[in-house]
């Protein structure tokens, strides 16, 4: 049963979803609007943000075998609540929330310590199991928090992945005055990183392909950020490792002084064969960051604000009949940020009072 609202939805809908992990094995399919089990919520899908960790699952990547095919993709979703199991004391119906996608077992001293990301249980939706890239999804209370309802839709989706910034950047100084500082990955992880190192005071230099990523470079001059488009490197005292490439790794630790710091939230495609001796005889600390804990997205909500200009010319919208198309662009380094706005049913039944009571619901 959940709480009947005023809100109506489809007794089918729209969702992306991974079929295998053949390799761009995805379709758009009609699926049944699920209902919400105890402690869950029925939310209207509003926003999705794509990313590499998506690319890397349609494309069936090395170190994807766990994920549980077939399933929706989405984790970086926002949307609002429209209904909710009746066992929930609080009423969430009208709030516009933001998947926290990632979660543990919360019974563990991980998860006791405010770590739940890195739960040895821990489960992702979107890739464990269906997320929000769809017309409409359920997921548990415990795993949303509220945001700001008038925000820009591009914008909101953009939560998720600044709070995984600002949880890759607790490896570095809170200050970073006069400070340089490199990263490798001009995708959404990466310029946000340099976003937030600069506005730290640091002198950032962010690295990327001229044939591939020339969109994202380009944007991020117009960031004030300096560009490097060749081999050449400068030195650096702390790095960002946001290309999950080989030669990202690398081109860090050949660059970075001695004592270096080097924050890594990028995700490899494959095994990357790492320049150790180097990084051994410099005394480097390679930092792996996964993830980001609740207070992240009240963090991410006033960077969000503070950068509205800035991150709205990072968005590329698509509506969910290109999701496909919007994935393959983002592989393509083709755009920065694909925000998928997944809006009301493409076509699926309406659901009425009736209808409702003979599923059990009130």
């Amino acid at each position: 049963m959940i709480q009947q609202t005023s809100e109506e939805a489809g007794s089918t809908m729209h969702a992306l979803r991974v079929h295998s992990l053949d390799g761009w094995d995805i379709s758009l399919d009609e699926v049944a609007v699920p209902l919400p089990e105890p402690g869950e919520l029925l939310v209207r899908s509003e926003a999705v943000g794509l990313c590499g960790s998506d690319v890397h699952a349609c494309r069936g990547d090395a170190g994807y075998e766990w994920m549980r095919p077939p399933v929706t993709l989405g984790h970086e979703t926002v949307g609002t609540v429209i209904g909710q199991h009746p066992d929930l004391e609080q009423d969430w119906v009208g709030t516009r929330i933001a998947m926290i996608a990632i979660q543990g077992c919360l019974n563990c001293e991980i998860c006791a310590a405010g770590q739940a990301n890195y739960c040895a249980e821990r489960t992702c939706l979107g890739l464990h199991s269906d997320g929000g890239l769809a017309e409409f999804f359920t997921i548990a209370a415990q795993r949303v928090v509220a945001i700001d309802p008038d925000l820009d839709l591009g914008l909101a989706g953009l939560h998720e992945p600044v709070a995984i910034v600002l949880h890759a950047l607790e490896a570095l100084p809170d200050s970073l005055e006069g400070a340089s500082v490199g990263v490798t990955g001009p995708g959404t992880i990466g310029l946000i990183s340099a976003m937030e190192c600069q506005r730290r005071g640091a002198n950032v230099t962010i690295y990327g392909r001229p044939d591939a990523d020339e969109i994202r470079l380009t944007y991020a001059e117009k960031l004030g950020l300096a560009v490097g488009r060749s081999q050449e490197t400068a030195p650096a005292d702390y790095w960002v490792e946001a290309s999950g490439s080989e030669d990202g790794l690398n081109r860090a630790i050949r660059a970075c002084a001695n004592l270096a710091r080097i924050a890594v939230p990028g995700l490899f495609g494959r095994l990357p064969e790492v320049e150790m001796n180097l990084l051994v005889r410099g005394g480097m600390s390679l930092h792996g960051s996964y993830g980001y804990r609740t207070e992240h997205f009240h963090r991410a909500a006033e960077f969000i604000d503070e950068h509205q200009a800035d991150l709205a010319r990072m968005v590329s919208s698509y509506p969910l009949e290109r999701a496909e198309e919007a994935l393959r662009n983002t592989a393509a380094g083709q755009i920065i940020k694909a925000i998928v706005t997944p809006g009301q049913a493409l076509g699926g039944q309406t659901i009425t009072k009736n209808n409702h009571e003979k599923a059990g619901v009130k």
